[in-house]
């Protein structure tokens, strides 16, 4: 009987050890949940409005109301080659000013991320300053 004890008593101290230290990640559990990898739906009916008084862009377009897992909007505006990204992160706002356009034609690309990182298509729109005598001309 005392052996008996001993190794109830072993068994215990063994399930126990293992319960302090927990399993080993060598072998990691599968997740029951898939991946996403589908992207937003594309940002549609974009539109531009430039304030020539004030000399800015206003770039706006319909909210995404389908997508449950939507992180927002990035946007960005080529000019001459240059990309400057007008939002540091996603934007859950529809519409974004562009307080310094340049001359020339200023391309402005927008899409929907979601919160897994996937990207919609992009869809752009552009807006044309001219160069001088402070003429702006506005392009959709």
């Amino acid at each position: 009987m005392a052996n008996t004890k001993k190794i109830l008593i072993a068994t215990l101290l063994t399930i126990l050890a293992i319960a302090a230290t927990g399993c080993s990640d060598s072998n990691p559990v599968a997740l029951d949940t898939p991946l996403d990898t589908a992207p937003p739906a594309a940002v549609f009916a974009v539109r531009s409005n430039v304030d020539y008084n004030a000399g800015t862009a206003t770039i706006s377009w319909a909210p995404n109301t389908v997508d449950t897992d939507l992180a927002g909007y990035m946007v960005t505006r080529e000019n001459k080659g240059s990309v400057v990204s007008l939002v540091a992160t996603p934007t859950m706002s529809t519409q974004i000013a562009d307080l310094s356009p340049r001359p020339g034609i200023n391309l402005y690309s927008i899409y929907a991320v979601d919160l897994f990182g996937n990207e919609s298509a992009v869809q752009r729109v552009s807006v044309v300053l001219a160069q001088s005598h402070g003429e702006h001309v506005s392009s959709d």
